[in-house]
C-alpha cells in the first residue's frame, strides 16, 4: 500500500514528487510505501504542567496545555538485538506552492505607484490560501528577464483600500529587477492576493513560489525521545513522523498527519478597578495567565470621552497598580481605563474599567485663554505627496493645553501644546473621498474645535480630465492658427 501526502508532508520523507496541473499550479508531494517498513508497537504520550499523568496521543488530536511535552517510545523486545538503537524525528508545518502564468501587459500610461486605488485589471493575480497567523511567509517571483513588481494584500480586505502604500510588502518587492523576493509574518489567517505588475511592458511569464514551511527535526540514541514542543515558539499544527533504527538496521516508522499544539495563552484580565475619593486615583487590575512562567508588562490608557478615544498614561508597568493624579482635568463621570497586558510571547490581554468620576471642579482649574488659526478647506489629488494642514496655537493667558486630531472617526494624533506652537497633520496617502479633519483643544472646561473639509480627487480621474483639457486646448489652438492662416491667404 502506498500513501501520498500533499503539501504538509513534502519534507517528511526522502521521496519527493513534483507535478504540474492544467491551471499552472505545481505542488510538492511525498510518498512512501508502508510495506517497506516493519510494524511494531509504538507509544506516543503527552504531558503538560497542569496534567503530569501521561495521556495517549492519537492522530488528529488537539493538545492544549502549558509546556506540552511529547514522549515517543518503541518498547524493547525479548531479543535485545531487535531493540531500537536510535530514533530520528521530523515535525513539519506549512506548505510550498508554485504558480506559473503569463504576465498582463499594462496600459503604457498606467502607473500603480501614485498611491491611488489599484486598477486590478492592469495586474496578473494569484490567490494563495492556507496562511496561518504567525506563519513566516516567504515569497519569490521570477519574471524571466523583464522588470516586474509585486504587491500583496489580504484577499478578504476591501479592494478599494489596495494601493501601493497599503500593500503588505511595502517597497520590498518593487526593485529594478526581474527577480523579486520578500517575506512577512502573518498577523492573521486566510488567503493572500498577489499582484504581479509587468513594469517593462514586455511579453513574459512568471514563476511564483509561496513558502510557509516550519521544519524541526532531531536524532536521539535509545528507544525513547522527548520533545519539548513549547520550544517551537508558537501554537501550530504539524505533521510528525518517528523512525526507529534497530541494532540490525531495520527501520520502523510511525507517522501522524495532523497534531495541533497550543502552548501559548494570552493573559486574562478579570477586573479593572479605580478607587479614591479625591483627585488621586488608584488604578488596579487582577489577571491570570495559564503560562505561569510568563512576565507581564502593562500599558494603561485613559479616556475622558466615554471610550471614543484613549491615550496612553503609562507603559511597561510591571506591577498591578498605578496611582494617577486627575487634577487639571474637568470633573466628570465619563472617565474610563483600558489595560493592555502583554506577556513574554507578545500575546495581549485587554481589560476595561467601568465609568468613574475624576478631575477637578472647573473653578479650581487655572484659566487658559488662547486663539488658533482656522485653515481653509483643502482639495487634494490622490497620489500627490506633500499635503498638510496646520493650526497655529497662540496663548493669551496660561501656556499649556491638551489636544487631539481626528479624521472622521479615526484618531490621528494627540498631545500637549506648551507655549505658542503649531499642530501639523500630513494628509498624503488618502483614498478618494471627502473627510472631516477636526482639531479638538481642551480648554479646562470643555473643548474648542475647528473642522477642515478635505476632498481627495481620484488621481486617474484628475489626470484623465487634465489630458482631455490639454488635448482640447491644443485642438482649439491649432484650429485658430489654421483659420488665421486661411484668412491671411485669402487676403
Amino acid at each position: 500500500m502506498t500513501i501520498i501526502s500533499i503539501s504538509l508532508l513534502c519534507t517528511a520523507f526522502d521521496s519527493i514528487l513534483t507535478s504540474r496541473s492544467p491551471d499552472g499550479i505545481s505542488v510538492q508531494a511525498s510518498s512512501f510505501d508502508i510495506d517497506d517498513f516493519e510494524i511494531r508497537p509504538f507509544y506516543l504520550n503527552w504531558t503538560s504542567r497542569e496534567s503530569r499523568a501521561p495521556t495517549q496521543c492519537d492522530d488528529g488530536d488537539i493538545l492544549i496545555g502549558d509546556l506540552i511535552q511529547l514522549v515517543a517510545t518503541f518498547p524493547n523486545q525479548e531479543s535485545q538485538i531487535d531493540n531500537i538503537a536510535n530514533i530520528s524525528w521530523n515535525a513539519h508545518h506549512g506548505f510550498v506552492q508554485s504558480r506559473i502564468g503569463d504576465l498582463i501587459i499594462p496600459d503604457e500610461y498606467y502607473s500603480p505607484f501614485w498611491g491611488y486605488t489599484l486598477n486590478r485589471s492592469e495586474f496578473s493575480w494569484e490567490f494563495v490560501d492556507g496562511i496561518e497567523v504567525g506563519d513566516l511567509v516567504n515569497i519569490t517571483v521570477d519574471f524571466h528577464s523583464v522588470d516586474g513588481d509585486v504587491m500583496i494584500f489580504w484577499a478578504e480586505s476591501d479592494t478599494s483600500t489596495w494601493t501601493y502604500f497599503t500593500n503588505i510588502m511595502a517597497t520590498d518587492m518593487v526593485t529594478n529587477s526581474s527577480y523579486e523576493s520578500g517575506s512577512f509574518i502573518a498577523d492573521r489567517s486566510g488567503a493572500i492576493a498577489i499582484g504581479l505588475f509587468d513594469y517593462s511592458r514586455l511579453e513574459s511569464f512568471y514563476n511564483l513560489t509561496v513558502d510557509t514551511q516550519f521544519v524541526v527535526s532531531g536524532f536521539s540514541p535509545g528507544n525513547k525521545v522527548v520533545l519539548d514542543t513549547w520550544l517551537w515558539g508558537r501554537n501550530m499544527t504539524v505533521s510528525l513522523n518517528f523512525t526507529g533504527y534497530s541494532f540490525l538496521g531495520i527501520q520502523f516508522v510511525q507517522y501522524f498527519s495532523r497534531l495541533s499544539f497550543h502552548n501559548f495563552f494570552a493573559p486574562i484580565i478579570h477586573s479593572v478597578n479605580v478607587n479614591g475619593d479625591n483627585e488621586v486615583k488608584r488604578i488596579s487590575w487582577v489577571y491570570s495567565d495559564r503560562n505561569i512562567d510568563d512576565t507581564h508588562h502593562a500599558e494603561i490608557l485613559l479616556s475622558s470621552s466615554r471610550g471614543l478615544f484613549y491615550y496612553t498614561m503609562a507603559f511597561n508597568v510591571t506591577n498591578s497598580e498605578l496611582y494617577w493624579n486627575s487634577s487639571g482635568y474637568t470633573n466628570s463621570d465619563t472617565f474610563l481605563i483600558q489595560i493592555r497586558l502583554s506577556d513574554s510571547s507578545g500575546l495581549i490581554g485587554l481589560g476595561f474599567s467601568g465609568f468613574f468620576t475624576a478631575g477637578s471642579d472647573i473653578a479650581e482649574i487655572e484659566s487658559v485663554q488662547f486663539e488658533f488659526t482656522q485653515p481653509d478647506d483643502v482639495s487634494l489629488i490622490e497620489g500627490v505627496s506633500g499635503n498638510s494642514v496646520t493650526w497655529t496655537i497662540s496663548f493669551i493667558s496660561g501656556n499649556r493645553v491638551s489636544y487631539f486630531v481626528t479624521l472622521d472617526t479615526d484618531l490621528l494624533e494627540l498631545g500637549t501644546i506648551i507655549d505658542d506652537d503649531d499642530v501639523t497633520i500630513e494628509l498624503d496617502d488618502l483614498a478618494p473621498g471627502t473627510y472631516e479633519l477636526v482639531l479638538h483643544v481642551h480648554t479646562g472646561s470643555g473643548f474648542r474645535n475647528d473642522t477642515v473639509l478635505v476632498t481627495v480627487t481620484s488621481g486617474q480621474d484628475y489626470y484623465s480630465k487634465e489630458t482631455t483639457r490639454t488635448v482640447l486646448a491644443i485642438f482649439i489652438l491649432v484650429s485658430v492658427i489654421i483659420t488665421i492662416e486661411l484668412k491671411r491667404k485669402k487676403n
